[in-house]
């Protein structure tokens, strides 16, 4: 779990939100916050079969999609 939780962390650190939004938008990181934790709640659901690797890019995908949008 630990390693998860260590690829979650670098990939909020690096995720193109974090570069789009601004650093005091409460609104946004709850927003952000959300999104990761049922991201996270769906994996575990399915059995949490895919690789933290690969949940990482579904997240990257994700992210790159509402940066688009926003």
């Amino acid at each position: 779990m630990s390693h998860l939780l260590t690829q979650l962390t670098t990939g909020i650190q690096t995720s193109l939100l974090t570069y789009l939004l601004p650093q005091n938008d409460t609104y946004a990181f709850a927003f952000a916050a959300g999104g990761i934790w049922n991201l996270l709640n769906q994996w575990l659901t399915e059995g949490a079969t895919a690789t933290p690797k690969e949940m990482g890019t579904v997240a990257e995908r994700i992210a790159i999609h509402l940066g688009d949008v926003i």
